[in-house]
């Protein structure tokens, strides 16, 4: 389906208010999921000023019955990790060092040899553990939240 959407239309089309105001969570549980793309980010400690480096991943759950429940086109749900990086930029590796991106790599079988982090688009099946964080403004709201990923078979 092609969108015939027009910012110069869109901007003056009326439309009946009343929105919704909550996102409806993904079910705790697990799921079948394979990676739709990555992003990165750069996020600053609000405590001490020192910037860190998150890959977000965004896995697409393959569950059309629990898309047409939640009433979307396709249930995406992000994995954040936080990156050990050195000063030029590079991924550390050694003990103690990207610890969540190793797991994540071995759960996809890309956990020796070259790797580049665009090896991660389309990645998987994997198996996917979803649980809900409370918001740390509004307990009463949940985030999706990817626990834990685990290979397939």
């Amino acid at each position: 389906m092609t969108s015939m959407f027009t910012p110069e239309q869109f901007v003056n089309m009326s439309t009946e208010a009343g929105f919704d105001t909550k996102r409806t969570n993904v079910p705790e549980g697990e799921y079948i999921a394979v990676i739709k793309d990555k992003s990165f980010r750069v996020e600053e400690s609000k405590k001490d000023g020192r910037s860190f480096v998150v890959l977000d991943v965004r896995w697409r759950i393959d569950d059309s019955a629990l898309a047409e429940k939640l009433n979307l086109r396709e249930v995406l749900v992000t994995q954040s990790l936080f990156l050990d990086v050195d000063a030029g930029g590079k991924l550390e590796k050694g003990p103690n060092k990207n610890i969540a991106l190793g797991k994540l790599l071995e759960a996809l079988g890309q956990n020796t040899g070259p790797w580049t982090p665009g090896m991660l688009d389309g990645a998987g099946p994997c198996k996917i553990l979803i649980a809900h964080d409370p918001s740390d403004k509004d307990p009463t709201i949940k985030y999706d939240r990817v626990k834990a990923v685990v290979k397939m078979g």
